[in-house]
């Protein structure tokens, strides 16, 4: 089933006065006109676009046509499964680039961490040398 607000570029909601002026532009789009322009015809076929873009919803949300072949074959146009799958392949783009900068300032700590490993043993060995040093000035003064 063809999605015929958007073969005449018009939104759903748009008024007949709209469609009828896209429809002229276009005349091969003249035969949508006695479906769009018809308000009973027009509200049977609201049902039925909003029925089956509610179907193509759910079944790639069921992840029910493995590979969308199925759903780009029957219902090439409808905008709305091709809003949600964009949708979803940039929310997994996002997430990867958020896992990716998360990694990276991990290892950025990490790696800042590592510094201060030795610390410790330089604490150690600097009272060490302090205290050594102490010793040594108290036995030269007496």
């Amino acid at each position: 089933m063809k999605d015929l607000y958007t073969a005449l570029s018009v939104e759903p909601d748009a008024e007949s006065d709209r469609i009828a002026a896209a429809a002229a532009s276009q005349p091969e789009m003249q035969d949508f006109t006695a479906i769009l322009l018809d308000p009973d015809k027009r509200a049977g076929y609201d049902r039925v676009r909003t029925t089956l873009n509610e179907i193509a919803e759910l079944r790639f949300r069921l992840g029910l046509p493995n590979n969308n072949e199925w759903f780009r074959k029957n219902f090439p146009n409808h905008s709305r499964w091709l809003q949600l799958q964009a949708h979803d392949r940039r929310v997994a783009e996002q997430n990867a680039q958020r896992e990716a900068e998360a990694e990276a300032a991990r290892q950025a700590v990490h790696s800042a961490r590592a510094g201060w490993r030795m610390a410790p043993e330089l604490l150690a060995i600097s009272s060490l040398l302090l205290i050594a040093g102490l010793v040594a000035g108290y036995l030269y003064l007496y």
